[in-house]
């Protein structure tokens, strides 16, 4: 919305854009992919009033692009959606009726920008999607950028040490469109003698330094867009979102917090992004291991005590029901893999698990002759695991994880590979836990024979 970014609203795109020319006084030239050129590209953006994109596009100002009005009323029926929300406390239906309503709102927003990429989409435009992209990074780097001199400037650092010993930076991690922050380094600062554990005086300094740095930030986005982008009209705001307790980063886009302030109002609940505990392919009973994992380390349990709980999980895998162990997954292409197969001759070469899963499943039913329980088709939902040897040579099965008959479902919780599952589908996530803490790679029971004997 802030560059007008629209297919009828764009000039062109000048080649190997670098906004960073825009500080220097001497002129500088620019070419577009057309071949032609200005002479002095801050001078032409200032008279003929165009704005440029952080990939170099140039978009025309002197009339309002289609895009950016649908977005625009879009993005305020947001805002009067979160605004008639928090008129109700959290947890109240009628809060939950707006949240949902916002959350929808937010899911167009972004989704309306990432369609433009899409070849099939109408208004398809790499140049429009790349200035989209390029300049919505362009804005968080600036962000941090602002935040980290503003911590270094008052700290005398320019970094901090974090949880596992590690440096970083001030602002620690960037999203699309969110900076992550520390608050302890100006809370230590100010208070070189202040109790950690002294929750209140924790929020009420950390919301005081969220509302210091969004006022710093937004007063430099004018600056920004002035200097960066030829506008002074924009729409870039930060604004707090939450408080959290604290955090574990895995990687990028994957990561979990113990959020205890939302948008202003008390919680206490799990933040997470991009993990397995959240994806509704991972079978049930590993969700919840994972996030009891994710409990202890937010709330700093050491490592023994973790290491313990997840032992123990696993111990007792071998009396957990089978449908909580295994994946959900969709079948797609099964007739694909099956043309003209019959029951147990192999499968087509490159077939995947979870098809031979279904077809294994099909197959059963067809040596058992039962009649009343339909074949596993194309695009049907199931659940499937890892089998031990067994009388078919089968490695997978498949469940629909209701009406299965009972032949199926013994044959099924007789060969479950309960050990192979949890290594493939749940230690290298504990793996990625542990790597984050410093805690090395995750340690197997001493009771080794014991512990990996589930038997059949």
């Amino acid at each position: 919305m802030s560059l007008n970014i629209s297919p009828e609203t764009k000039i062109g795109v000048i080649s190997n854009w670098n906004q960073e020319c825009l500080l220097k006084d001497e002129a500088q030239q620019a070419k577009f992919v057309d071949g032609t050129y200005v002479q002095n590209v801050k001078t032409w953006l200032q008279d003929t009033q165009h704005v440029v994109a952080s990939n170099g596009a140039v978009y025309r100002t002197d009339r309002k692009g289609f895009l950016p009005a649908i977005l625009e009323k879009w993005f305020d029926e947001r805002v009067t959606y979160k605004d008639k929300r928090d008129e109700y406390a959290v947890g109240t239906e009628e809060y939950k009726f707006y949240d949902a309503l916002q959350l929808t709102q937010k899911v167009l927003l972004n989704s309306f920008y990432g369609v433009l990429g899409l070849k099939t989409f109408r208004f398809h435009d790499l140049d429009n999607a790349g200035a989209i992209t390029a300049t919505g990074q362009s804005v968080i780097k600036f962000s941090a950028k602002v935040i980290n001199n503003h911590y270094a400037k008052e700290t005398g650092q320019d970094y901090f040490v974090n949880a596992t010993n590690g440096k970083a930076e001030f602002a620690f991690y960037t999203d699309t469109d969110s900076t992550f922050v520390s608050s302890l380094p100006l809370i230590a600062k100010r208070f070189p003698k202040f109790d950690e554990s002294d929750e209140q005086f924790m929020i009420d300094q950390t919301n005081a330094i969220a509302s210091e740095i969004q006022k710093l930030v937004n007063t430099m986005y004018d600056r920004y867009a002035d200097v960066f982008h030829n506008t002074k009209s924009h729409r870039w705001q930060i604004k707090q979102e939450y408080v959290a307790k604290s955090g574990l980063w895995i990687a990028k886009k994957r990561y979990a917090q113990w959020v205890i302030f939302k948008e202003g109002k008390p919680t206490d609940k799990l933040d997470i992004k991009g993990l397995d505990v959240v994806r509704s392919s991972f079978p049930e009973d590993f969700k919840k291991i994972m996030k009891e994992t994710l409990w202890n380390i937010l709330k700093e349990k050491d490592k023994t005590e973790t290491t313990d709980m997840i032992h123990k999980f696993k111990s007792g895998l071998k009396s957990s029901p089978v449908l909580n162990v295994m994946k959900n997954s969709g079948v797609k292409e099964i007739s694909k893999f099956t043309k003209g197969r019959k029951p147990f001759t192999g499968y087509e070469k490159g077939t995947p698990a979870h098809v031979k899963a279904a077809i294994n499943f099909n197959d059963l039913l067809s040596m058992h002759g039962i009649r009343d329980v339909e074949l596993i088709q194309n695009g049907e939902k199931v659940k499937w695991a890892y089998l031990s040897d067994n009388p078919y040579g089968f490695d997978t099965m498949a469940l629909r994880g209701y009406e299965d008959p009972s032949q199926i479902v013994d044959f099924v919780t007789q060969y479950i590979d309960r050990n192979k599952i949890f290594e493939k589908e749940l230690k290298n996530k504990l793996d990625d836990f542990y790597a984050a803490m410093n805690w090395g790679a995750f340690p197997e029971n001493n009771s080794v024979a014991k512990f990996f004997s589930f038997g059949k």
